[in-house]
């Protein structure tokens, strides 16, 4: 309304509106902006108004790059209504400054969110993208994971065939020839849009491939994770720069671990026999001869 009542006030009648609603200010990405971009390049646009400077982005360098350079050499007329930013009139000698302060209030909400799943990784709550297979999301308290029935059915198969000494290879085999779907199409059957949209995705790329079959990969993860003693392990992964969102993998030894933090499918003493028969399966091998090709 704001950018539009501008418009009017201002009598730019021929406009259209670019809005990126849930990106980051700190992502230049962003599919309204590269349209915005595109109809620059064509010669569609000759102004571009936002209600402040942090609407065009919140990386001082990047947002400078485009009030400073990119618009200039478009012949673009770049006006910020809020900050009082028209290039026109030069009056954004002040501009860097305050892309600066944009940028560390982005930085500044980076560390207060990522304090607050700390938080909340301590005190054990479920906060994943998408609840571990053999769980579901408790309807009354979104931090909480409770059994999947029928999914846990087959977890539990699992551990009982890891418990026999079967390897992976094997185990991955035997859910094949019963048919039992694998998690991906178990919960694109059950509704989850995430997962609907991949199995849509990986069928148009090859009608081979095997989106209907359980892989090792998969049934490793599973006899691997505590979560099905009752525990919660959250900081697996951590965005070390708030600006490249990359993620890495954190150290074991850094994980946060809360126990018993909702219903197990596994008992404990089973999934520890899993892990020892596991670790037995992956001791180093010994030479007692000299190697031929070492010379």
């Amino acid at each position: 309304m704001i950018l539009e009542d501008f418009c009017k006030s201002n009598h730019f009648n021929n406009y259209e509106f670019y809005i990126d609603d849930g990106y980051s200010g700190l992502n230049y990405n962003r599919p309204a902006f590269q349209r915005l971009l595109a109809d620059i390049e064509n010669g569609k646009i000759d102004k571009v108004i936002t209600k402040d400077l942090s609407r065009l982005g919140r990386d001082y360098i990047m947002t400078g790059y485009y009030t400073e350079i990119y618009f200039p050499n478009n012949n673009i007329r770049y006006i910020a209504v809020n900050d009082n930013v028209d290039s026109l009139n030069g009056n954004d000698d002040i501009a860097p400054f305050k892309n600066i302060l944009n940028e560390m209030y982005a930085k500044d909400i980076s560390m207060k969110v990522k304090s607050a799943k700390r938080q909340r990784m301590s005190k054990g709550y479920y906060i994943a993208a998408q609840p571990p297979y053999g769980y579901k999301v408790d309807d009354n308290n979104h931090n909480k994971l409770v059994i999947d029935c029928e999914a846990a059915k087959v977890v539990r198969l699992i551990f009982d065939l890891a418990l026999s000494n079967i390897g992976v290879v094997k185990i991955t085999n035997e859910l094949n020839q019963r048919g039992i779907i694998p998690p991906s199409v178990y919960k694109a059957n059950n509704g989850d849009i995430r997962f609907i949209k991949m199995v849509e995705t990986k069928k148009k790329l090859s009608k081979k491939y095997g989106i209907n079959t359980w892989n090792t990969d998969t049934v490793g993860r599973i006899i691997r994770d505590r979560v099905y003693v009752g525990d919660m392990e959250n900081h697996k992964y951590e965005v070390k720069n708030y600006k490249t969102k990359v993620c890495s993998v954190v150290p074991k030894e850094e994980h946060i671990i809360v126990c018993n933090t909702h219903e197990a499918i596994i008992p404990r003493c089973d999934y520890e026999k899993v892990q020892s028969l596991i670790q037995d399966r992956h001791k180093d091998t010994v030479h007692f001869h000299p190697n031929i090709l070492n010379h």
